[in-house]
């Protein structure tokens, strides 16, 4: 009897570490959303992860942790941002991506963020 007590405590502790592990991983406080605030100009400010790809520029509200990272969670296109203008950006595989959070100002209109420019 002592011994099956032993396996199911034993078991209890492998699937209390394994399932924390398992989901996408993020440095965003929600993950399941951007922070878009309106600015008192007209524009909008929207902070989240950058990825850029060859197709397209997203923010998104979670960094997938892949290689290169991926898009993930809520996001929006950004056009006309100048990725040079960017400090902190890493790049593999023809993707850029931002680490940390990053905030964007521009014209919100949809899910399309244009004249974006880089917050710093």
């Amino acid at each position: 009897m002592r011994s099956r007590r032993v396996d199911h405590v034993f078991l209890l502790l492998i699937v209390a570490l394994v399932i924390p592990a398992c989901g996408p991983q993020s440095d965003a406080a929600d993950p399941g959303s951007l922070q878009v605030d309106n600015l008192s100009d007209g524009r909008t400010s929207v902070t989240g992860f950058l990825v850029a790809t060859n197709d397209e520029i997203r923010v998104c509200s979670v960094l997938l942790e892949s290689h290169p990272p991926q898009c993930g969670g809520e996001s929006l296109i950004v056009e006309e941002l100048d990725l040079d203008s960017m400090r902190d950006l890493h790049q593999a595989l023809g993707v850029v991506w931002s680490e940390g959070l990053v905030t964007l100002v521009g014209v919100l209109n949809g899910d399309v963020l244009t004249d974006a420019h880089w917050q710093n």
